[in-house]
């Protein structure tokens, strides 16, 4: 019994060091659309680290709270069909259409416009931006 026991103990504490660490080895959502993608990590409520992930690097990135990347290749219809998305806001900063919505697909949400958002499209001269659940930083 008591072989059987810790037998038990020692798979199911490998079983969660094995859940535990390779949850924190995931290829950004967004990288279907890119090559290139800003990872966030929000450091408060007004500061997030960023780090560039592209196509081939390694995943492994903890507590990622937000994604953004440029679409040169899909239309806004394209980009909203894919994600299956709603939107719930829009508004004009200075050129660029900045459009607010939200996706079953994508992974991150925050509360704004009085809905549960998960995503910002802009549309620029010729590409998109999008991020998730926004887009930090200039653009």
């Amino acid at each position: 019994m008591k072989f059987f026991l810790r037998t038990f103990f020692t798979f199911l504490l490998s079983i969660i060091a094995f859940v535990f660490i390779f949850s924190f080895y995931r290829t950004p959502t967004l990288i279907r659309f890119s090559n290139r993608v800003e990872v966030y990590t929000i450091l408060d409520n007004s500061n997030a680290k960023i780090s560039i992930f592209e196509r081939g690097d390694n995943p492994f990135y903890t507590f990622i709270t937000g994604e953004s990347c440029a679409i040169y290749d899909l239309s806004l219809k394209e980009v909203l069909s894919i994600l299956n998305g709603k939107i719930y806001h829009t508004e004009r900063i200075d050129n660029n259409l900045s459009i607010y919505g939200y996706s079953k697909k994508l992974p991150y949400a925050k509360q704004a416009f009085g809905k549960k958002i998960n995503f910002q499209i802009v549309i620029k001269d010729g590409y998109l931006l999008l991020g998730t659940p926004v887009i930090y930083g200039s653009y």
